[in-house]
């Protein structure tokens, strides 16, 4: 059965477990997307479309070069999906167009506090995302 699986990356040291979950995967049998999503300096709309930090959207360029190697290190070729927007609503968004089976993030450790303020990825997704989701984290010691 071939999968079709959702990886949301960053480059981040959070989002490295996600990578290492989905480069295990048996390269003919799953079909992988890598999100990278940035947020807009100016959310209204305007007529050129949105305005991105071109810093963050450099580092956005290089995260999904970065995920692309190391699954292409792996005989995976996956797509690769530069999206606008907070990461919860274009992970889910992308899961729905290609179908997915499977939507695979890192886990960052928020405190209470940071997750009240910003909110949570994984718990938004755990919520709304339309297939199953894996969390994936840093091993313990």
């Amino acid at each position: 059965m071939n999968r079709t699986v959702v990886l949301a990356y960053d480059g981040s040291e959070s989002a490295r477990p996600a990578l290492q979950r989905v480069v295990a995967m048996s390269p003919d049998k799953v079909s992988i997307t890598v999100v990278c999503a940035i947020e807009t300096l100016i959310r209204s709309r305007v007529p050129h479309g949105p305005v991105v930090d071109p810093i963050v959207e450099h580092e956005r360029h290089n995260a999904l070069d970065q995920a692309r190697e190391e699954l292409e290190r792996h005989d995976h070729h996956p797509s690769l999906l530069e999206a606008i927007g907070d990461l919860a609503t274009c992970v889910i968004e992308a899961a729905q167009r290609i179908h997915a089976d499977l939507v695979v993030i890192g886990s960052r450790h928020r405190n209470l506090a940071e997750r009240m303020l910003t909110g949570s990825v994984s718990t938004r997704l755990a919520h709304e995302c339309p297939c199953d989701l894996l969390i994936a984290r840093e091993p313990t010691a």
